[in-house]
């Protein structure tokens, strides 16, 4: 998880325990240890979303067969190049492991979810697919000028965007099922405290009430992140869209 606990965290966490319970640590360190590590695997297995940098992502394209080597590295670059455009420094790579589902796993995530998601578990929904196992380009940033449109529009702006900065795929132009959107916002919130879409607005997503309404991911505000619907042929000033790669993986070997 390339995660490291600071000193300071570790002297705060050991603080509040008392002499007799720090002398019971020190006489039987390995249980510490052992109580430590199926921590450890309890948080991996239920962690499903990982960052990879610029080079290990265009190895895993390259591994996976989608490119040649150069074409992978230089397709990595061109999603750089979008992200420092959009004036962001972080990930653009992300690992997702399979099996996160909006109504049973985000909700769950109570430090970060909506009160359960109480209003959306009897929605029936079109296209709410599990997470697959993938790797994801994604920025933690609305496309720029993406808000005000109809659907029909942003995928008009999402094709500009594409050819400008070559992000040319094999894969159909995808705003991400709701559960993909949810477990990426929740896990960049982990790892950095910010709240995204930004100033609380919204993100389109790929997924759908069984009447026709598209579902929203956003309004990250302290209560936690929301789930809502969108009638997509109007247009909303606080909607707009995350540009999206998914590229399914046939292996996990290689992680």
């Amino acid at each position: 998880m390339n995660t490291k606990a600071s000193w300071v965290s570790v002297v705060k966490a050991l603080s509040g325990l008392s002499d007799e319970e720090l002398s019971a640590i020190a006489d039987k360190p390995e249980i510490l240890k052992e109580f430590a590590a199926k921590r450890l695997a309890d948080i991996v297995s239920n962690t499903y979303v990982f960052t990879f940098s610029d080079i290990e992502a265009s190895s895993i394209l390259f591994k996976n067969g989608a490119y040649g080597r150069s074409i992978a590295e230089t397709h990595v670059g061109r999603w750089r190049k979008y992200a420092s455009d959009l004036g962001y420094t972080g990930p653009v790579a992300w690992k997702a492991k399979a099996g996160y589902t909006l109504k049973e796993h985000a909700s769950r995530d109570k430090n970060y979810s909506n009160i359960n998601f109480n209003h959306l578990q009897n929605w029936e929904l079109k296209n709410d697919e599990p997470t697959k196992e993938s790797l994801v380009f994604w920025i933690p940033r609305l496309a720029k000028n993406s808000t005000n449109k109809t659907i029909t529009e942003m995928k008009g702006l999402y094709e500009v965007i594409r050819r400008t900065y070559g992000l040319y795929t094999r894969k159909v132009p995808s705003f991400g099922s709701t559960a993909l959107l949810f477990a990426l916002t929740l896990a960049h919130f982990k790892r950095t405290g910010e709240r995204v879409p930004m100033k609380y607005l919204y993100a389109a997503s790929d997924t759908f009430l069984m009447d026709g309404h598209r579902l929203l991911v956003g309004r990250f505000d302290e209560y936690g992140l929301l789930c809502c619907r969108w009638n997509d042929v109007t247009q909303e000033e606080n909607v707009g869209f995350f540009l999206l790669e998914e590229e399914e993986l046939r292996t996990s070997d290689m992680f």
